[in-house]
């Protein structure tokens, strides 16, 4: 029974860690896809700091989320210097089984949070 608990225990703590290790291995290759579906997307000038990425399994468990703070766009001709949304919290959701074994992390979700549009 000791032993059967000891090992239920460090499958637990196994799959703990790499639930939380996982958003820093994968980090560089979310981001990529994030700046690929925004030069795809949007005919405009895009804006946000890498360093301000933050990425975790747990928030919206089965997907990795990762969140973006302080999100905007700046519009090209007709609109150029014209801000045209900023978003203070953006939040992306992939599915977590893509982003390990694909090629191209699968999204699954968009949430925004505060900002103001033009």
């Amino acid at each position: 029974m000791k032993k059967t608990l000891i090992i239920i225990f460090s499958v637990v703590a196994f799959l703990l860690v790499a639930l939380i290790a996982i958003p820093f291995i994968f980090k560089d290759k979310i981001v990529a896809r994030i700046d690929q579906e925004i030069a795809n997307a949007v005919d405009a000038q895009v804006y946000y700091d890498v360093d301000q990425i933050g990425l975790s399994v747990l928030k919206r468990f089965p997907n990795i989320s990762a969140t973006v703070n302080e999100f905007g766009v700046h519009g090209n001709a007709p609109f150029e210097g014209d801000t045209l949304a900023h978003i203070n919290n953006f939040q992306i959701d992939f599915n977590l089984m893509s982003v390990i074994f694909g090629d191209y992390p699968e999204l699954t979700g968009l949430h925004l949070k505060g900002g103001v549009s033009m």
